[in-house]
């Protein structure tokens, strides 16, 4: 590399200063390439650092709507992502193509530190306006970059640190620029790697916006990534060929750009068509399931679901037949999950682990005239638990939840809610594993206006304060981060709250319910939970016995198949299936295995064939199966075997429940609030304090389909 222009005014020993370093790792050649860019191509000088032009209001508001999906589809990512920053001082930036800064979160301060130097909304930072820079420079490199401080080119902006990474849109086109710039002088691999996940959900979101009226795919080869960042995501349309696809997508099927999927058909890629996979995600209740790639030796795991343009409802035993849905009929509760949270029925607001067919109203009605949460049907030490945390929740002592994972410890926290003086107050609840550090501390402290640049006009009440009067419910508080385990004792002493970015403190007064399926005193001894916080939250102890040993199965079985339909019955076979069965995932597994054989028993009769999962094959299954290229057996055949060398009675195929144990996730945190008001957007978005059209960002992005609201 020669530089042909000679710097002034004792700058030139920065230039060479920074070319000197040479090539040893890749931020450096990115530095080194851009300043020889700066001085030859731009002609740029040290000595004379430029403003970056700012636009005027019209041009950048035209600017801004020509952008309103990369904008609309980036503002809650890069909100959460600078909750997520562990820097103070620092900001969130989105650029488009030609570097125009069009929308940045970051907190007033230094928002306006950066303004006096041209760092505001409005302002080109492309790399021949302002030289080597974050944004800039990533915008000619197309890849992950870092920019530390005096390795900008102009000297006012050598009190910075950049890290920013790319954006693809929803056909693969490079569309903007995710920036984090803060006066780090630390190495910025955090920051990539949350830019990086970020950036993929955004263009997840793209995407979907992009092709509302097409199938979404989402798939992984690990279960538990699918519908994640690191997710692989692709659009298929009515007739079978992929549209779109993410980037994690590229890698998974081994294809070296977007170019290279769109346009085929998802049969040239999986061994299974779309409407082998969508068949396939509704017998299993949308859980992911197995699919060979084509060329591959092991399979992915993938969900189809249908196009957001067009589904109200969806209608399990419809799609079966190849009907389309139908729209929820008014009055009908439209999920089979809606009365079966884990441990009991007819709870509103309970997890749903995916989109299923409508429940007759009649079973809701029947178990909710008891007036209560049901938790048990003659199990005497669920009665003697529940009866012990009615006498301690009347005088205000906290109760902790002990149980296995799907046990029922928030219909447990329901009833004993019911029973208490706070009954008439809300309960709130709020799952501590399934959210990261900084924002289960929005979520249960709140902020106020102006705590950071693009926090919700009017602040946001925490959910301790929306507890206020009724019961708190912190369901596995063994996963609460250690630095708010602090904060959160110094509520339940003080029993005021004081809101992120705030001075003055709120008085709240609620009943405390705790849950872990963790042992607290083991996370104690291992210093990785307070001492004196488990004494706070320990004042009574109640122990949920898992569903295998529960001597009220066969009715909360008969319960459960209540809300499937009034003429759901089991066979002699089947219950006694299901009556010895160990249930590892508790009442949850057994909610979804009861839901997924009432959509396959098309009589009401449910047998041992319709609940394969538990060990028996169905009776149907041929003892050899014959090719099937592109068939769902195909899915689940092992790569290199011979139709006639598999054994008689394998694995039957279609249903995977072995996430049912799971941790609720914020998809199902959203669900809850659904079901709680029945799918009314205006009292949901009330509920949750945020707007309809907020609320129905989220539901995208969760892959929720709308449904008929209730008149």
């Amino acid at each position: 590399m020669s530089i042909s222009w000679q710097a002034a005014d004792g700058h030139a020993h920065h230039i060479l200063d920074v070319v000197s370093r040479g090539g040893d790792n890749a931020t450096s050649d990115f530095v080194i390439s851009s300043w020889t860019r700066c001085v030859n191509e731009y002609r740029l000088d040290p000595a004379r650092p430029r403003s970056p032009e700012v636009l005027e209001t019209a041009a950048f508001t035209e600017r801004l709507e020509r952008s309103g999906d990369l904008v609309q589809c980036s503002r809650l990512e890069m909100a959460t992502l600078y909750q997520q920053l562990s820097e103070p001082e620092a900001a969130v930036v989105l650029v488009d193509a030609d570097g125009l800064i069009l929308h940045m979160v970051s907190s007033p301060q230094f928002a306006r530190d950066g303004s006096a130097i041209g760092f505001r909304k409005g302002a080109l930072w492309s790399e021949d306006q302002v030289g080597t820079n974050g944004m800039g420079t990533c915008l000619v490199a197309r890849a992950p970059l870092a920019i530390r401080q005096d390795e900008h080119f102009f000297a006012p902006y050598t009190e910075l640190t950049c890290a920013a990474v790319p954006v693809f849109d929803h056909n693969g086109r490079f569309a903007a620029v995710l920036d984090v710039t803060s006066r780090s002088r630390h190495h910025q691999q955090h920051s990539l790697a949350l830019l990086s996940i970020t950036a993929q959900t955004i263009e997840n979101r793209l995407i979907e916006r992009g092709h509302r009226d097409a199938y979404p795919i989402h798939f992984h080869v690990r279960p538990e990534f699918v519908n994640s960042a690191n997710g692989g995501k692709l659009v298929v349309g009515d007739d079978g060929r992929i549209r779109a696809a993410n980037r994690a997508s590229l890698g998974l099927l081994g294809v070296n750009s977007v170019d290279a999927l769109c346009g085929r058909r998802l049969d040239e890629v999986f061994q299974a068509t779309l409407d082998d996979l969508l068949r396939a995600s509704v017998e299993s209740s949308f859980h992911p399931v197995p699919v060979m790639r084509m060329n591959a030796t092991t399979p992915v795991h993938a969900v189809a679901q249908r196009p957001a343009s067009r589904v109200q409802a969806p209608a399990v035993r419809a799609l079966q037949r190849g009907v389309e849905p139908t729209p929820v009929a008014r009055g009908a509760i439209p999920s089979a999950s809606a009365g079966m949270a884990a441990g009991g029925i007819a709870v509103a607001g309970s997890a749903l682990a995916g989109h299923a067919h409508p429940v007759p109203m009649q079973g809701v009605e029947a178990a909710r005239a008891t007036g209560h949460t049901v938790v048990e049907y003659g199990e005497p030490r669920l009665a003697a638990q529940r009866a012990m945390a009615r006498r301690a929740i009347a005088r205000g002592i906290p109760v902790l939840l002990h149980g296995e994972t799907g046990a029922g410890k928030e219909v447990f926290a329901r009833a004993i809610h019911e029973d208490s003086p706070c009954a008439h107050g809300p309960l709130v609840a709020i799952n501590c594993a399934s959210l990261p550090e900084t924002l289960i501390e929005s979520e249960l402290f709140g902020y106020s206006t102006g705590a950071f640049t693009g926090a919700q006009r009017g602040g946001r009440r925490g959910r301790i304060v929306q507890a206020n009067g009724g019961t708190l419910f912190l369901d596995e508080i063994g996963d609460m981060p250690l630095a708010l385990q602090a904060r959160l004792l110094r509520v339940l002493d003080e029993r005021q709250v004081t809101p992120l970015g705030g001075e003055d403190p709120i008085r709240v007064e609620f009943q405390l319910v705790s849950a872990s399926h963790r042992h607290l005193p083991d996370l104690v001894r291992r210093g990785l939970f307070r001492e004196d916080l488990f004494y706070r939250l320990c004042g009574v102890e109640v122990e949920l016995p898992p569903l295998r040993d529960r001597a009220d199965k066969a009715e909360l079985v008969r319960r459960l198949l209540a809300l499937e339909g009034a003429e759901m019955r089991l066979t002699p076979e089947a219950e006694a299936m299901v009556l010895r069965h160990p249930w590892p995932g508790n009442v949850r597994q057994l909610r979804h295995v009861l839901r997924t054989a009432a959509a396959l028993a098309d009589d009401g009769h449910i047998g041992p064939e319709h609940m394969p999962t538990l060990g028996m094959a169905p009776l149907s299954l041929p003892a050899t199966l014959p090719p099937a290229a592109g068939s769902m057996r195909g899915m689940y055949g092992d790569a290199g075997h011979e139709p006639t060398r598999e054994p008689a009675l394998r694995e039957p195929a279609f249903v995977t429940l072995d996430e049912a144990d799971r941790p609720l996730t914020p998809r199902d945190e959203l669900l809850r609030a659904l079901e709680l008001h029945r799918w009314n957007i205006s009292a949901v978005a009330k509920h949750l304090n945020i707007s309809r059209n907020t609320l129905y960002r989220r539901m995208r992005s969760a892959q929720i389909p709308l449904q008929a609201e209730p008149e």
